[in-house]
């Protein structure tokens, strides 16, 4: 279940980013994004790294966080290689990075599932260790 709740403002006036909750109303834990929602739970995304199944469905269009041009290159530029060569660059890549790469190969017209796995892999590796680090 997902809930818009607000969005970001930069100091020019822009929207930035769309925040969204989901709760996990299933009966096991659910990684998304990179995350663990424990069952019953809630967690705030950015909508644009949120798979479009949990995202609110709703008619208002959704204004993605911007991306530096180069770096969008530089996603679309790595898109285009192979799996091994994408897996191996994946601990290079910043969060948003990765949310990019994301959203890139899902929006391809083959998107290739290996892929998505380990890139959502890498999200919750960085989640795990940010959660550790806080304890």
């Amino acid at each position: 279940m997902a809930d818009k709740i607000g969005m970001s403002i930069d100091n020019g006036g822009s929207v930035i980013m769309s925040i969204i909750t989901i709760t996990n109303d299933t009966d096991s834990n659910l990684v998304l994004a990179g995350r663990i929602i424990p069952v019953g739970e809630s967690r705030q995304f950015d909508e644009t790294v949120v798979p479009p199944p949990y995202r609110p469905k709703n008619d208002t269009p959704v204004i993605p966080k911007p991306v530096h041009q180069q770096g969008s290159e530089r996603m679309a530029q790595l898109q285009t290689e192979s799996v091994a060569v994408i897996k191996q660059a994946l601990v290079t890549l910043e969060e948003e990075q990765l949310a990019a790469l994301y959203c890139l190969e899902e929006s391809a017209g083959k998107p290739r599932i290996t892929l998505l796995s380990k890139i959502q892999d890498e999200m919750t590796r960085r989640a795990s260790e940010g959660e550790s680090d806080g304890l």
